[in-house]
């Protein structure tokens, strides 16, 4: 190795020696023609020197661009390693906590906005849930204040998931979506309110959505799987004061969403349940039979 490396010094020597000679006669002959009255001698010692800069480039091509190739090689390294810490950081996961209600209606609408701007390739599920036993009508277009901007920004935001003709016409990939949305319901207002938001969502006939209700005697607090998409999950915690979340946390990454469909999902499950919406049509005689037993719920507790 120690040879080799003073083998090629002595050699980038002599021809930097060669090329000073050939340079320096180049440029008195081209000098020198004008003296001497030879006109053809200057373009021969121009035509020297042009080849002789060839020559250079030719002999040190590797001094020239390895260290170029070698600096590129290095940046794609760096990218690589860039991303491999991106891809760590997605599974380690983050957690972001918003402790208002406006706050918690912006961080659903963003997180589900961002899971539609992503091609899913596989077929999804979306989960949308309410433990709490309470339930908001849906705001108007003109609704007067801020919480109700956002609480309707949040519900149109769960629709665009919905499988219609408008919603394909904005986003080619929502049919590779399915919605699961589980509602638990304690009290007649509430079930208006879902009433509502069901009959609502029946207009456009989306054949990829599914509702079901959970009966409650009363409200309470809860804590509740609010989204659960496919690389984000929203916990959020309602009390029987308002059905709005006070706070809620946003988790992202491929660990935790198991995690929390799998709590969504054995509610999904539970025997009682009434399915209200499901194949594109509302099930009348499932909202009659869930209001029934509501009213049956309730005049026990007075009982």
């Amino acid at each position: 190795m120690e040879r080799d490396g003073m083998t090629t010094r002595r050699g980038r020597r002599l021809i930097a020696v060669a090329a000073g000679v050939i340079t320096v006669a180049a440029v008195v002959a081209a000098f020198g023609a004008e003296y001497l009255e030879l006109p053809w001698l200057r373009p021969i010692a121009e035509i020297v020197i042009l080849a002789e800069l060839v020559g250079l480039v030719v002999l040190e091509r590797r001094q020239i661009f390895e260290p170029v190739h070698d600096a590129i090689h290095d940046l794609q390294g760096r990218f690589g390693a860039i991303e491999h810490l991106r891809d760590e950081l997605a599974a380690a996961g983050t957690a972001h906590a918003y402790s208002n209600r406006i706050a918690a209606y912006q961080a659903s609408v963003s997180a589900l906005r961002e899971a539609l701007t992503r091609e899913p390739g596989t077929p999804q599920i979306l989960r949308n849930g309410n433990f709490s036993g309470t339930l908001r009508p849906i705001p108007g277009i003109d609704a007067a204040s801020e919480d109700e901007r956002w609480l309707r920004d949040y519900i149109m935001a769960v629709f665009a998931f919905l499988d219609t003709s408008s919603n394909r016409a904005i986003n080619p990939w929502v049919h590779l979506w399915t919605v699961r949305i589980l509602f638990v319901i304690a009290d007649a207002v509430s079930f208006d309110a879902i009433r509502g938001v069901v009959s609502l969502m029946a207009g456009g006939q989306p054949s990829n959505v599914v509702v079901k209700l959970l009966l409650r005697s009363a409200p309470e607090p809860a804590l509740s799987p609010t989204i659960v998409g496919d690389q984000a999950a929203l916990v959020g915690f309602v009390d029987y004061l308002s059905p709005a979340p006070h706070w809620q946390i946003l988790f992202r990454g491929n660990q935790y969403v198991p995690l929390f469909a799998r709590w969504f999902d054995e509610f999904w499950h539970r025997s009682d349940t009434y399915t209200i919406y499901s194949h594109g049509e509302i099930n009348e005689r499932e909202f009659e039979r869930a209001r029934a037993k509501l009213d049956a719920l309730h005049r026990v507790e007075l009982i």
